[in-house]
């Protein structure tokens, strides 16, 4: 189980401590991605001490700092390491012109994806997408528009992130495909929800 703490600073300087709570790891990733990440929130450590890994996040919402560490043995934490090794280097990258284009290029391995099929993901969700399909090694243009879409039909937003990690944990745990893991949850077979 990973643990999660965190507190909120209110502008006025009043804190409040979050109450701490265990997640197993996918539900910590989605908390990560759905919650901090999602919420333009940035990472500012991450920390290994005598086998416990610990990942801080800063998230400024309106007028309140919040600040959440995620932690846990290496083997709990590999999930979200994973996932943050993509998500990392893609914003390492962000600012660059040709970014979206030369990580979707190398991504399904084609010159001929444009940006516009993803016009349906929320601009501030674009790293976290791209992080995720990366992760999952989708590695077609099939499956990046199945990706899509997934995200598209639960919503945009939140309720389609949390269903793209989703299947994403029922392919790597449970060791199926991509197509096989959206049609088992979701019903989403590339041609819209069944």
């Amino acid at each position: 189980m990973i643990k999660i703490t965190g507190q909120r600073i209110i502008y006025h300087g009043e804190v409040f401590i979050n109450p701490e709570r265990l997640e197993e790891p996918y539900q910590a990733l989605t908390s990560l991605v759905v919650f901090e990440l999602g919420y333009g929130g940035r990472i500012t450590e991450v920390a290994a001490v005598d086998g416990q890994i610990s990942i801080a996040v800063l998230t400024k919402i309106l007028q309140c700092v919040d600040t959440t560490v995620f932690s846990g043995s290496e083997a709990e934490m590999n999930v979200l390491l994973e996932f943050l090794s993509y998500y990392v280097a893609i914003l390492k990258n962000r600012d660059s012109p040709r970014l979206k284009e030369s990580v979707f290029k190398a991504l399904v391995g084609t010159n001929n994806l444009l940006l516009a099929n993803f016009g349906c993901i929320l601009h501030a969700e674009t790293e976290i997408f791209i992080a995720l399909a990366a992760w999952a090694g989708l590695d077609s243009m099939s499956k990046i528009n199945l990706a899509i879409d997934l995200v598209y039909h639960y919503h945009h937003g939140v309720n389609g992130l949390r269903a793209f990690i989703e299947v994403i944990q029922y392919m790597k745990e449970l060791d199926y495909s991509f197509e096989e893991a959206c049609e088992g949850l979701y019903h989403v077979t590339g041609e819209g929800a069944v």
